[in-house]
């Protein structure tokens, strides 16, 4: 497991480095570590990254701005912000965003985002997906939506669609435990991605509006809050 620490205060690198080290010493994994004093040398760095602390009051590039880049990008999986800002947190929400430790923070803290990131590493489910005569896997956490019409639904990710004929519910089904919500009788998202509820929209991280059914809102707003709660300490 590669894990990355990007905080301009050297003290709180070097207590997260304690509280891994303690971690792989007890748990007996292989961990490696990678220390990172500006957002600027985190976006620099092309090695594969299972786990990135990130300060959110960085010099130069603010940790949400490094977020924002480093979601377009595949060698990052997972994201922590530690931050003694929590005003900032609703910006930090992204589809890789794990979760939030407020400074000061201890060993239990990181010991659980780092079994959290193991946890989700290893059981991200794959579905396959039909196309002409192959299927292709798919890890759910990529799905941004899906959205059907009659027996016809498209999934929709960063980088590519894919039109496939399966009703929506059988994804429901097949995705209710892997924080997806049906907003609409054609949209089932990711919550991973949702930025806001705006109105009688949901807001993605990356601006795109979906409109929700207006019998849903208030319990769309539930399950948002209790997904985001299970991703904050």
């Amino acid at each position: 497991m590669n894990i990355a620490i990007c905080d301009d205060e050297k003290y709180f690198i070097d207590q997260i480095t304690s509280y891994c080290m303690k971690y792989k010493q007890i748990n007996n994994i292989d961990l490696n570590l990678f220390h990172f004093l500006k957002g600027e040398d985190i976006l620099l760095n092309n090695t594969q990254i299972d786990l990135l602390f990130l300060d959110i009051g960085l010099p130069g590039l603010s940790g949400i701005e490094v977020k924002n880049i480093i979601e377009k990008r595949d060698n990052i999986s997972f994201i922590v912000f530690v931050t003694s800002y929590s005003n900032y947190i609703y910006d930090a929400f992204g589809k890789k965003t794990l979760g939030f430790l407020n400074k000061p923070y201890n060993y239990q803290n990181i010991s659980n985002m780092i079994l959290k990131c193991i946890n989700i590493l290893e059981e991200d489910v794959v579905i396959d997906v039909p196309i002409s005569n192959n299927t292709i896997p798919i890890k759910a956490s990529i799905i941004k939506y899906i959205k059907a019409e009659n027996y016809y639904s498209e999934i929709i990710t960063d980088n590519k669609n894919y039109l496939v004929r399966k009703y929506l519910n059988d994804w429901e089904k097949l995705l209710i435990d892997y924080s997806f919500i049906r907003i609409h009788k054609s949209y089932l998202v990711n919550m991973a991605f949702i930025k806001e509820v705006n109105g009688a929209y949901i807001e993605l991280v990356d601006g795109e509006m979906i409109k929700i059914s207006r019998t849903k809102i208030n319990q769309i707003r539930i399950e948002i809050y209790d997904y985001r709660k299970k991703h904050a300490y």
